[in-house]
């Protein structure tokens, strides 16, 4: 697909700096303050995108539950399902029952309707939207349980060696299971 690493790019950018918020030279950064995770409950990497080089971890391998960073591998599916021709941006993903039933943060979209994989994806970086996800769950696999699996197939083959997704939109599942290290990746 033309265009298809810029497009990446630009959406998994959004994502990444909603989910950072950091300074602007985050090496500089750390190396003019120290870096503490205040709480056994949060882990942390940073890496040099260029070189693959770690700045800082602070259990970067201790497992933890993934919540909406899981919507980073949904649509990591969908680029690539763009990428392989098998859908296009404006193909209609259709909202089953389940999908509407999907609890907040959500569009709120009727059963029955459908969304474009465009706004799809659009609403998944910035809304975080779980019925959306379930949706395009449902649209690329058949079943929201048979994406997870391919999500978590997907993975491993990325050397995302430490996690499993069970839902395509990060909601509570303690099965569901990464690590900040495979996050990075």
């Amino acid at each position: 697909m033309k265009n298809f690493s810029s497009i990446l790019t630009r959406y998994f950018t959004v994502l990444a700096l909603g989910i950072l918020a950091a300074g602007c030279n985050v090496s500089s950064a750390l190396r003019a303050t120290p870096f503490k995770i205040p709480s056994e409950r949060f882990a942390a990497i940073v890496i040099e995108v260029n070189t693959g080089k770690v700045l800082h971890q602070t259990r970067a391998d201790a497992i933890r539950f993934p919540a909406s960073l899981t919507k980073m591998m949904t649509m990591y599916m969908v680029f690539d399902a763009l990428k392989q021709g098998k859908i296009t941006k404006q193909s209609r993903i259709p909202i089953s029952k389940l999908a509407a039933r999907q609890p907040a943060s959500k569009l709120a979209l009727k059963a029955g309707s459908s969304i474009s994989v465009d706004l799809a994806l659009t609403a998944m970086t910035v809304k975080s939207a779980n019925d959306v996800a379930y949706a395009v769950g449902e649209f690329i696999s058949g079943s929201e349980a048979a994406f997870a699996s391919a999500m978590t197939a997907k993975a491993r083959s990325l050397g995302l060696v430490s996690t499993t997704f069970r839902n395509a939109s990060g909601l509570p599942d303690k099965r569901q299971v990464t690590t900040a290290r495979d996050m990075a990746k």
